[in-house]
């Protein structure tokens, strides 16, 4: 298996670029980029992290898996790459396989209705790699987001006690 992925560039701006090559944050999936005769093109370095999207998660699994992704959203966040400016979907998310910490493949979109509207996207999008109990979990998940203004620490708190009630 091909453990890279190819993306065109033009659709970055220089300082999200130069971000996503520096490796400045582990929460990025690792970037190089090449000149091509169709221009620059960015090369996603997938070795040693595992696609989200291929296997089957559990409720507890799945809940935690999104509880990683707000830390790695909160990462971007410290160098200016925000959750509505990027395309969220389970297809760009991977796990580091050593770490379990989450890495994204940052692809440059804009959500119109903001933060909220783009992580609920992610939310329902998620119900496709988890099993219905996992999903009727994340459809409560998104409920409780979209309806209240948690705090990071709230939001964490409510997965955490999903988790729990979740069970193994």
């Amino acid at each position: 298996m091909d453990n890279r992925r190819i993306a065109d560039m033009s659709m970055f701006d220089s300082d999200l670029t130069g971000a996503m090559v520096s490796g400045i944050s582990d929460a990025l999936v690792p970037l190089s980029l090449i000149s091509t005769s169709e221009g620059v093109m960015g090369v996603y370095d997938l070795s040693g992290l595992s696609d989200v999207s291929l296997v089957k998660k559990g409720a507890a699994e799945v809940l935690d898996l999104i509880g990683r992704i707000m830390d790695a959203l909160d990462s971007l966040k410290d160098i200016l790459i925000f959750p509505e400016d990027i395309i969220l979907s389970e297809k760009v998310i991977f796990t580091d396989d050593v770490t379990g910490k989450v890495r994204i493949c940052v692809i440059h979109g804009n959500c119109e209705n903001g933060e909220k509207e783009s992580v609920a996207y992610l939310i329902d999008r998620l119900k496709k790699i988890t099993d219905l109990r996992g999903a009727e979990y994340l459809e409560i998940l998104k409920r409780e987001y979209l309806e209240h203004n948690y705090s990071r620490r709230g939001l964490l708190a409510l997965i955490e006690d999903m988790k729990r009630e979740a069970g193994p």
